[in-house]
């Protein structure tokens, strides 16, 4: 996750450091205040430069789910909301985030699993 006063450079080598292409903004309380994307990233560093805070390229999102919820309502919610990445929390800590494209590759895997490739 970012720190609503991070940098946009320390964001930048999040994004440099791993796969994760999103990050969840928290405060100083570590509660959640929005999203970061990408795009978003790339764009406010265009913007502000390196220096700049990540704060400007936070989404906020009042969409959240729930590790219990049903993934078909899951899948719903995040097509319904205008963010591309929803939280998943756990009362007021978020344990992951949920998009369509780990929401796809969790798809393909089962799928994989159920009708694995026979062999003669």
């Amino acid at each position: 996750s970012l720190d609503e006063n991070d940098s946009l450079g320390r964001g930048v080598d999040l994004l440099l450091d791993g796969s994760q292409v999103d990050f969840p903004l928290v405060d100083s309380d570590n509660r959640l205040i929005g999203i970061i994307h990408r795009k978003d990233l790339v764009a406010a560093l265009r913007q502000h430069g390196e220096e700049g805070g990540v704060i400007h390229a936070r989404q906020e999102c009042d969409t959240r789910v729930h590790p219990g919820d049903d993934l078909s309502s899951a899948i719903q919610m995040l097509r319904e909301s205008r963010c591309s990445t929803i939280p998943v929390m756990e009362g007021e800590r978020t344990v992951g985030l949920l998009n369509a494209e780990n929401i796809g590759e969790m798809l393909m895997v089962d799928t994989a699993i159920q009708h694995p490739h026979h062999r003669h």
